[in-house]
């Protein structure tokens, strides 16, 4: 049975450089139906309320490790609608799941780079 009392600072299966784009794809659909579903999408916007003031018409958020960029595209949704402008940055570090996100959701219109969040040029 595998210990679960602490957290692992193990690298992620999805950042093995030889895992292939198959898998991280067949990963990233799995995360994101399990954050639609247990609720870690709405984690994030409940979290997000606490930094964004209802007086605030400009929202700029920049997720590192993005993924197929579901986070991205569900705190989209919950703005739909409003007078808020949004940008959007996502950072991962492999080029396969920035291309994509990209592609799964042009509608962010969001700056996708590809690079290690250390590295990452704003």
């Amino acid at each position: 049975m595998v210990n679960l009392s602490s957290r692992s600072s193990q690298k992620e299966l999805l950042d093995a450089d030889d895992i292939s784009f198959a898998d991280i794809q067949l990963c990233m659909r799995e995360l994101n139906a399990i954050n639609r579903l247990l609720g870690g999408h709405s984690i994030t916007l409940q979290g997000l309320k606490q930094f964004h003031s209802e007086k605030e018409t400009d929202l700029s958020i920049c997720e590192i490790g993005c993924g197929g960029g579901d986070n991205l595209e569900a705190i989209a949704k919950k703005f739909r609608g409003t007078n808020i402008q949004l940008s959007f940055t996502g950072i991962d570090l492999k080029k396969e799941c920035i291309e994509f996100a990209a592609r799964q959701y042009p509608a962010l219109h969001a700056k996708w780079i590809t690079t290690d969040y250390r590295e990452a040029n704003f």
